[in-house]
């Protein structure tokens, strides 16, 4: 008989201490559309689906402070007039939205759209994003402050629901096309 899938409900990602909590949740609400569900000083949490959320949070031994990048300068060959970026192996975050043009062009304009050299698809433009039907980001900003620096590295793969066609995206884990997403013309 199928097997039944278990469903992660919540991810908790730990942060150095004293972190702009605020400045984590606006990302996920400016970039990628995530409501905000709760944030204070001590943490944030945000809804990334239907029925899942990532929480972020200082470790809870107080001092400890996380590191969620591995960056290895591999030299790899960049299309000519596209940036170099160093190879992440830390972990990722994969994540599906419904309006992928949109969230490509607000990680664009604050400079966080991120090429991983070690995978294959590689998203240098919007319209490779769409043909790919997914691009990275790496950096934490806050939006409302972008010139504050990076709060936090986290590589997230940033999946759209949809291919350009409009048909479902061959790995998206929902059985149906949710309501609201956009169709990549």
């Amino acid at each position: 008989s199928p097997s039944k899938g278990l469903a992660l409900r919540d991810l908790t990602i730990y942060t150095p201490p004293n972190c702009n909590m605020a400045g984590i949740a606006r990302f996920y609400e400016h970039i990628l559309n995530a409501p905000i569900l709760d944030v204070h000083d001590n943490g944030c949490v945000v809804s990334v689906g239907p029925s899942q959320t990532l929480t972020f949070a200082p470790h809870p031994d107080g001092s400890t402070i996380p590191s969620h990048e591995d960056l290895h300068d591999e030299q790899f060959e960049s299309p000519p007039g596209k940036p170099a970026y160093l190879s992440n192996y830390g972990p990722h975050v994969s994540m599906y939205i419904a309006d992928l043009p949109e969230s490509y062009r607000k990680a664009d304009e604050l400079g966080l759209a991120y090429v991983n050299p070690r995978f294959s698809r590689r998203a240098f433009t919007l319209d490779e994003a769409v043909s790919d039907c997914m691009f990275r980001c790496l950096d934490i900003v806050d939006p409302d402050r972008p010139d504050a620096g990076v709060i936090l590295k986290l590589e997230h793969e940033i999946r759209s629901v949809v291919k350009r066609d409009g048909s479902m995206y061959k790995s998206c884990p929902f059985d149906e096309i949710p309501a609201g997403c956009r169709t990549l013309d």
